[in-house]
């Protein structure tokens, strides 16, 4: 077993900044059914189909160039990795999350009932999910010479990592849009760590080092975790509950969903590492032992340098599952648009590391028959306070666009924290 097992999991997740948190856009129903609930019903058109993608990434602590220096590869400098260093307070997070899905509901009954119809929903998913003290971020970017004569307290820290895909099937509503639907999900690929203890101490002038830890380490098959891959199967439940509200002479709705909520049961090929020991190393010079200076490379080298191993055979884990709700108040005179309300309050929370319930307050201004825009303040997820703008259009009577970002600062800025863009599109005929 290696020694470097716990500091070289927690490390992995640094570099995987490769790939794109975002929430998604609004489930706006294909349909252009309820525009202004509950008034009469329009009618239900035989055929909807919503395209949504959304990709973004945020932390609270780390800044944007560093994590595009992260993404970019090659050196970085001194003075970008303190400026970072700097903002650090003890309970840092990051992540990200790209989602891309495609659903299409049609016909004017299910199994022999009006009030409602078939549904399917095609998804991919990558997502990471990131906690760590503030020890952990000096070992990987300046090794650990500072603590020389110290103990670095790296725990609690956690991160999870995970690619899967979802064909789910079901039934949808007609006339608020709620649904139910089950999904087969395919695992692509995964890399988590669990660390509830780890203290590492340094002597004076090398002389040894002292490892007590208890965790965790999981990873899905090495081989086989491309796009198209599958290390794993399972199966998943997603639902959504739309129901109209009045508060006084006030009329909106209540959202309520659920995301994959389920598990991967991950192929007797995967690996994990369970430690709870202490171990003493001697003869182990200090400088430069974790400095990843001159060490930007993949996670796969990186696990061939820091030699982990593993105890290889199947497990089971539960989904990164998205639980969703907003109140939606307020019709809007100036457009026609289905279901756009003056004011939205919405919460939401990803079942990952270093996520926080996300918190946002909406005002959406119509700007004709066929468009509106809104503005956004929001608290959570993986970063702080972050304001946000968007706007959707109807095209060609059949067609509503939606584009949006939840953080147009970090968005345009790499000296700011986060970037966040998302697109939808629904069609209805």
């Amino acid at each position: 077993m290696n020694k470097w097992w716990l500091c070289g999991a927690l490390l992995l997740a640094l570099p995987a900044w490769s790939q794109p948190d975002a929430h998604p856009p609004d489930s706006t129903r294909a349909a252009f059914v309820t525009g202004r609930l509950p008034a009469p019903l329009r009618p239900v058109p035989a055929h909807s189909l919503s395209l949504n993608g959304s990709g973004a990434f945020d932390a609270n602590t780390l800044y944007n160039d560093l994590v595009l220096g992260l993404y970019n590869g090659g050196r970085l400098s001194r003075g970008l990795r303190e400026r970072s260093q700097d903002a650090l307070n003890g309970r840092n997070r990051g992540g990200y999350a790209l989602d891309l899905s495609v659903t299409y509901a049609w016909g004017t009954r299910f199994f022999g009932n009006d009030g409602w119809r078939p549904r399917i929903t095609v998804a991919d998913h990558h997502v990471l999910g990131l906690r760590f003290r503030d020890p952990v971020y000096d070992l990987t970017f300046f090794g650990n010479a500072a603590y020389e004569g110290r103990t670095a307290r790296l725990a609690p820290s956690a991160f999870e990592q995970v690619s899967y895909q979802t064909v789910a099937f079901g039934a949808e509503e007609k006339c608020t849009g709620s649904y139910i639907q089950l999904a087969v999900v395919n695992g692509q690929s995964l890399n988590a760590a669990r660390i509830d203890r780890a203290d590492l101490f340094t002597a004076v002038d090398g002389r040894y080092l002292e490892l007590g830890l208890d965790g965790g380490y999981w990873r899905s098959d090495t081989a086989g975790g491309a796009f198209g891959g599958s290390n794993g199967l399972g199966a998943a439940l997603q639902l959504g509950l739309t129901l109209p509200v009045r508060i006084g002479r006030t009329l909106g709705e209540l959202g309520i969903s659920v995301t994959d909520v389920g598990f991967i049961a991950w192929n007797g090929n995967s690996l994990r590492v369970p430690r709870d020991t202490t171990l003493h190393y001697r003869g182990i010079r200090v400088e430069d032992v974790l400095d990843l200076e001159d060490l930007l490379i993949g996670k796969n080298g990186l696990q061939d340098t820091l030699g982990l191993a593993y105890e290889r055979g199947a497990f089971v884990r539960a989904l990164p599952a998205l639980l969703e709700a907003h109140l939606a108040l307020g019709t809007l005179r100036a457009t026609s648009l289905p279901n756009t309300f003056a004011y939205t309050l919405a919460v939401d929370h990803r079942c990952l590391p270093g996520y926080v319930p996300f918190v946002s307050l909406r005002r959406t201004f119509g700007l004709g028959a066929d468009a509106c825009a809104h503005v956004q303040a929001a608290y959570g997820g993986f970063g702080g306070f972050r304001a946000g703008v968007g706007a959707k259009v109807r095209l060609l009577r059949h067609a509503l666009l939606t584009v949006a970002s939840p953080n147009i600062i970090g968005s345009v800025s790499n000296t700011a924290r986060g970037k966040a863009v998302l697109v939808g599109l629904d069609v209805a005929w």
